[in-house]
């Protein structure tokens, strides 16, 4: 029988996850029942408080942004400053020391009843193999990193057990895996396993600093190496595969990480050497079109994938860091973008005020919302209802994301003094019906395009604001008097994307009765059923898969027009828009939740309506 350690109990808070505990049981009418607990193994964090290195305060900080971005609990301590290398590095000698660790000869004697409780896909991101399940529901689980509380939590969830840790080396895990589940992977994880493999075997097998000392040539030469390549290929697939945005490659101490953002939600994808990241970002940099030599400023540029019956553009930005050069990915699947305006989730009445305020054939339509919330999808949605042969439609934009025909594109350049504010006076002199601007981001650009807006053209835009009644706000800041507002502006749409739960996998679910209170007086509420996310394979075991619109549209009525000619406060714009019929995000979350599309939680991190 294996001595496994006794892991942390369910974590009501984060101070509680400090702890692990061997629990004492006794017979009750026939039923094993725990009746008492004692601490056994030290976790890292009860290690440091222990030393006085670090305090609660400092913990329970670095384990909240542990949960949110994944990786080790020291690292972000020492990211923090709270803790230093030294410090660390004699905590986690003093926790190996506690923690039994199994060998590659008691992993390979395991039950396989046992180790299939945990899916493949999760064994396999996670390097854990389920270990032993005992018969009040606790399942010990080897992982390299015991101490992983996503991890731990996320296994809890799938397997309906508590879940406590062994530790295990990486390799012997990761050829248990293979021997219980078999050896065969999907086509894109293979690729990226076995390239990771040969990159450190025969690109770089030195144990130096990863700041690369050698020259250009030497670099692009690394960057065309097979293993490299496939390396970059197999990111790039996998990518796609689960849908992601955005590819992040951060460079760390001591490795680099390659993290994906997943509807909306970064998670962590892949752990590279160090003295693999210059070749990675080199290779990246020749597709992109970038100077491989220059890794002292930032750099943008962009590439194209094509893959079987699809197409996806890569727009790529790089940042000097401390340890390396940072690359963010913007993947742009032209198949998946939404450019139908009846497809775009709009409800009705409010879809039938976009389509009114598009046909005006002067006038301006601003939508505003957070970086990534489509507001540039929604733009060309908009144009692509509106365009037709008889039409002048021009764009001007940093960058051009979509290439659309039937329209007149420009992308901004700055280093030459191609600007937004240049490009506008510009495009009025090419007697255009439409011009769509990609951000208004200073007086001088907003003051052209007002302009436009009152001469005979209409101006589609985006803008920096928290909701729609606040983009009159945010005109007035940057310096546009109220007048040439309510001449000007004839609609603003504030727009989100939030999570849709997977239909694969949700659950019925009862909410809580206070919540039950805050939904009352909702249309639809007696009808409504509530879901909760589970996780399958089909949405990587989160729970969600894909992402819904919500829209706040506002028209500018009469009304409105006076009020902000009064100078009326934000408040009183948004009162007397709701009263005539404008629905505000949190209430759109809500229809959303009630339709069975989403869950509550997703929508509690809307602003409440009744912050306002």
């Amino acid at each position: 029988m294996l001595e496994p350690r006794r892991g942390t109990p369910r974590r009501d808070g984060l101070a509680s996850s400090l702890l692990n505990i061997q629990r004492h049981h006794e017979t009750v009418e026939g039923k094993k029942v725990v009746t008492s607990v004692t601490f056994k193994h030290s976790l890292l964090g009860e290690i440091l408080i222990r030393h006085s290195w670090i305090s609660m305060p400092q913990l329970n900080a670095a384990l909240a942004k542990q949960k949110q971005d994944g990786g080790y609990l020291g690292e972000h301590l020492v990211g923090m400053g709270a803790l230093s290398r030294g410090q660390l590095a004699e905590a986690l000698a003093e926790q190996r020391c506690e923690v039994p660790e199994l060998s590659a000869a008691d992993l390979s004697s395991l039950s396989p009843k046992v180790t299939r409780m945990i899916p493949e896909a999760l064994a396999r991101r996670f390097n854990a193999l389920a270990v032993e399940r005992e018969d009040d529901g606790c399942l010990t689980v080897a992982m390299e990193n015991p101490g992983d509380l996503t991890a731990l939590d996320l296994l809890g969830q799938i397997t309906g057990c508590h879940v406590e840790a062994v530790r295990a080396q990486s390799g012997d895990l990761a050829a248990a895996i293979d021997n219980f589940y078999g050896t065969q992977l999907t086509g894109e994880s293979k690729i990226g396993e076995q390239t990771l493999e040969e990159i450190s075997l025969e690109v770089d097998t030195s144990e130096e600093e990863p700041e690369y000392q050698g020259s250009t040539s030497d670099l692009a030469a690394s960057a065309e190496e097979t293993p490299v390549v496939r390396l970059v290929e197999g990111l790039f697939k996998e990518a796609v595969k689960k849908r992601a945005s955005d590819i992040h490659l951060e460079a760390e101490e001591h490795n680099s990480s390659v993290r994906i953002r997943v509807d909306g939600v970064l998670q962590r994808l892949l752990t590279i050497p160090s003295r693999m990241h210059p070749a990675v970002v080199s290779r990246i940099k020749i597709l992109s079109g970038l100077d491989i030599a220059e890794r002292r400023l930032p750099q943008d540029g962009r590439c194209r994938l094509k893959f079987p019956g699809r197409q996806v553009d890569v727009r790529v930005s790089t940042l000097p860091t401390v340890h390396g050069e940072k690359l963010v990915m913007r993947l742009l699947d032209k198949t998946q973008s939404v450019h139908d305006l009846d497809a775009m989730g709009l409800d009705e009445r409010d879809l039938l005020r976009f389509k009114e305020a598009l046909q005006e054939s002067y006038g301006m339509i601003l939508l505003t919302g957070p970086t990534g919330s489509g507001k540039t999808s929604s733009l060309y949605a908009g144009m692509n209802f509106i365009i037709d042969p008889s039409r002048n439609i021009v764009t001007v934009e940093d960058p051009v994301e979509y290439e659309q025909p039937g329209i007149g594109q420009v992308q901004i350049k700055s280093s030459i003094g191609l600007t937004f504010a240049g490009c506008l006076r510009a495009i009025l002199r090419q007697d255009p019906n439409v011009i769509m601007v990609g951000e208004m981001r200073d007086l001088e650009t907003t003051q052209i395009a007002i302009r436009a807006a009152l001469t005979g053209h209409l101006v589609l835009s985006t803008i920096h604001a928290n909701n729609a009644p606040a983009v009159v706000s945010r005109l007035a800041d940057i310096g546009i008097p109220p007048y040439l507002i309510t001449a000007a502006l004839n609609l603003a749409i504030a727009q989100r994307l939030i999570r849709r739960l997977c239909p694969d996998c949700k659950q019925p679910h009862q909410p809580e009765p206070e919540i039950l209170k805050t939904l009352a007086g909702y249309e639809g509420i007696e009808q409504a059923s509530f879901y909760e996310p589970t996780g399958c394979a089909r949405c990587n075991f989160t729970g969600y898969r894909g992402r819904a619109g919500l829209f706040e549209v506002m028209p500018l009525s009469g009304k409105l027009k006076r009020m902000i000619q009064a100078g009326a406060p934000e408040g009183q714009l948004r009162q007397t828009a709701r009263e005539e019929g404008m629905r505000t995000l949190y209430e759109q979350g809500i229809y959303k939740v009630l339709a069975g599309l989403t869950s509550f939680e997703e929508v509690l991190s809307l602003p409440s309506d009744k912050d306002k």
